[in-house]
């Protein structure tokens, strides 16, 4: 059964240690210095009470022009206020188990548990550098393609 990604996310924290986690999406084109992204979040998330940190880059850094943003940064706390929303989530998370503590085992979205911990203010953000090559379409695939021939196939 298909869970979403928080559902996923909390069937697999069963099975895991208690300790802080990272989730990687499959559908971006993450490069070398993505694990430099990674290592400033991890030392942020240890540094700060908080329940989760998501990767966001500005929304002109995408690749694809389409995406509109998803949230806005304040004090390195992602918010959802503001009707333009300047950051995109890159689809690198870390997250510790205990932001799906009241979720109960089924199908949800992350974005459940994300708009918890935003009330919360227990949601940060990192700020990457680098261009955002999302592979949200078959249009963009084709584009990527011509850009990474070896890495997309």
């Amino acid at each position: 059964k298909i869970l979403n990604t928080g559902g996923g996310i909390l069937n697999a924290i069963n099975h895991l240690n208690k300790e802080p986690f990272f989730v990687i999406n499959p559908d971006t084109i993450w490069q070398t210095n993505h694990l430099l992204d990674m290592q400033k979040m991890e030392v942020k998330f240890k540094q700060n009470y908080c329940k989760g940190l998501l990767l966001v880059v500005d929304k002109e850094r995408s690749f694809d022009k389409s995406f509109k943003g998803d949230f806005n940064l304040y004090e390195n706390k992602i918010v959802n206020q503001g009707k333009k929303k300047q950051y995109i989530y890159t689809g690198i998370q870390i997250l510790a188990p205990e932001a799906f503590d009241g979720f109960e085992a089924g199908v949800f979205s992350i974005n459940k548990v994300w708009n918890k911990l935003i009330v919360d203010k227990m949601l940060l953000g990192e700020e990457s550098k680098e261009k955002f090559y999302h592979i949200s379409n078959l249009n963009i695939y084709k584009k990527l393609l011509k850009i990474f021939p070896n890495e997309t196939n």
